[in-house]
């Protein structure tokens, strides 16, 4: 009903009113969100020591928690210019009321609660969105209007809602929910779930739908709080602050084990996604097929941007990269099952003679077919026609060649720090390059071919001309930009990533490493 009226009031009202009443309108949702949960709390501790076990009600707490997503989205939207602008000291008090109220929330709702699996990874999924909402809100005020306690206050509740994220990655696991099938999550209060399981199917159970989310929200907001240059004061107490900061991040994920759980996700979503990479880059994937291969890719492109995230906050916080190497993080992305499976379908005609057409989708590195389901009454010879798309996991590809290129650059700086200083710390940034270099040589040819890709265009045109033919690839070609050489963006893209790679690994001590593996 509130959000009827809001969008109404939305509609007809001038912004300066419309300013006033969504802050409002969030500040009292908070309160009632606070007051609701502090009273749950009270209730459940009265009945558990009575001996008593409590069914929650989560119906209000999930409707104040839609009326407060709803109020933050309706707030961005009129907050977008500068004189609009709130304050740090509000946002601030905002994002610690909404934080004392999800740490309540996630204690009531943790595993072996009596609360439905669907409610509770929906509550949580809220309640992170509205954290990630309000973050991005604050980062995006000016830094000469935070003060040193601002930015203090709000490191330490970054570290509280770190702690708060990784709870929620832990509290999930993939399961595969068989046709006709509802009982991959049992909700009865004498089975309760060890995990809450989550699909990466369309159609899904209605507990894992809501999983599901709470892992991308989950991911999402991990990779807004990983520790940045950007957050502090412009001054030395701004570095500082910054600097502790990133060693309390890094050691809460080491406390948690958040990286191996980050790395169960990685391997599950790789997994399924390299099972149906073949059909969706074919284009001859279902609408079903290729909703499961999208939400798995979604879900590797967030934890590789956070992967990506974390090298660079390595450069300053060498926890950070120490807790990374550890983990074997690295040799996750190495063995990936899904750039096994898209590298091997992008470079496997290297050995296409140059009297032959290369196939469609190979000319085209970071696209993919696409055959557009239209109505009924849409002509066949136009339904057949195939379109491009650009490739998801193109970009996972080319993300994880720069996190490479970014470990070496955080070992470089971390080993100028740390030299003549503390051995133990160096001899482990040591091994940076040969765990790079593996990276090379693992996928030596994928890189390569990238560059002579961008011939195979034009030479296959000449081909193709000189015999006076005509191929199917016309049609795909043409729903790309790009010259008569094959430079489409995403190649050019991928071919400067790769430049960059090669340009670290001939800095310093890894140019030494670097030739003797290739004289090798």
């Amino acid at each position: 009903f509130f959000e009827i009226v809001t969008a109404n009031v939305i509609a007809t009202r001038p912004t300066k009113e419309l300013c006033t009443l969504s802050i409002a309108l969030a500040e009292t949702t908070l309160a009632a969100l606070a007051s609701v949960s502090e009273s749950q709390m009270i209730s459940e501790s009265l009945l558990s020591s009575q001996g008593f076990l409590e069914r929650r009600a989560t119906k209000p707490v999930g409707e104040l928690l839609s009326l407060l997503l709803y109020s933050l989205k309706a707030r961005r939207d009129i907050l977008s210019s500068d004189e609009a602008r709130c304050d740090c000291q509000s946002v601030m008090a905002m994002i610690g009321r909404l934080y004392e109220s999800a740490n309540k929330l996630f204690v009531m709702t943790q595993l072996g609660s009596v609360a439905p699996s669907e409610a509770v990874c929906s509550i949580r999924q809220k309640l992170l969105s509205c954290a990630l909402m309000l973050m991005t809100e604050f980062e995006s005020l000016p830094q000469g209007r935070r003060t040193r306690n601002d930015v203090a206050k709000y490191n330490d509740l970054r570290i509280g809602f770190t702690d708060l994220a990784v709870n929620a990655l832990q509290s999930l696991e993939y399961v595969q929910l068989e046709a006709n099938d509802d009982t991959a999550i049992v909700e009865e209060a004498d089975h309760l779930p060890s995990k809450y399981g989550y699909g990466f199917g369309a159609v899904s159970h209605l507990g894992q739908e809501a999983a599901f989310q709470l892992l991308r929200v989950s991911l999402s907001l991990l990779s807004r709080l990983a520790p940045t240059t950007t957050i502090g004061l412009s001054s030395k107490l701004g570095d500082y602050q910054n600097f502790t900061y990133g060693v309390e991040f890094a050691a809460c994920l080491k406390e948690r084990r958040a990286v191996e759980c980050i790395q169960y996700h990685l391997s599950k979503a790789s997994t399924v996604a390299s099972l149906t990479y073949q059909a969706v880059h074919a284009g001859s994937s279902s609408l079903s097929v290729s909703s499961i291969h999208n939400n798995a890719v979604d879900v590797v492109c967030l934890i590789t941007r956070l992967f990506h995230g974390l090298i660079d906050a390595g450069s300053t916080i060498v926890d950070i990269l120490l807790l990374l190497m550890e983990n074997r993080c690295f040799r996750s992305l190495i063995d990936n099952p899904l750039l096994r499976t898209s590298c091997k379908t992008w470079t496997f005609n290297t050995d296409v003679s140059d009297n032959e057409v290369m196939p469609t989708a190979i000319l085209h590195r970071g696209y993919y077919n696409s055959l557009p389901r239209h109505s009924g009454h849409t002509s066949s010879a136009s339904k057949n026609k195939p379109s491009s798309q650009k490739d998801s996991v193109h970009f996972v590809w080319r993300e994880v060649i720069s996190i490479f290129s970014s470990l070496l650059r955080s070992a470089r700086c971390q080993s100028q720090t740390y030299a003549k200083v503390d051995e133990p710390i160096l001899r482990q940034l040591t091994s940076v390059t040969s765990v790079v270099l593996d990276f090379v040589c693992s996928y030596a040819e994928e890189l390569f071919f990238c560059f002579r890709s961008m011939q195979t265009e034009a030479r296959s045109r000449s081909n193709l001309s000189s015999r006076g033919g005509k191929t199917e690839s016309t049609s795909f070609s043409s729903s790309i930009q790009s010259s008569s050489f094959a430079f489409t963006p995403n190649l050019l893209k991928e071919s400067a990533d790769i430049s960059l790679l090669f340009a670290e690994l001939c800095k310093t001590d890894s140019k030494i490493d670097f030739a003797r593996q290739c004289g090798d």
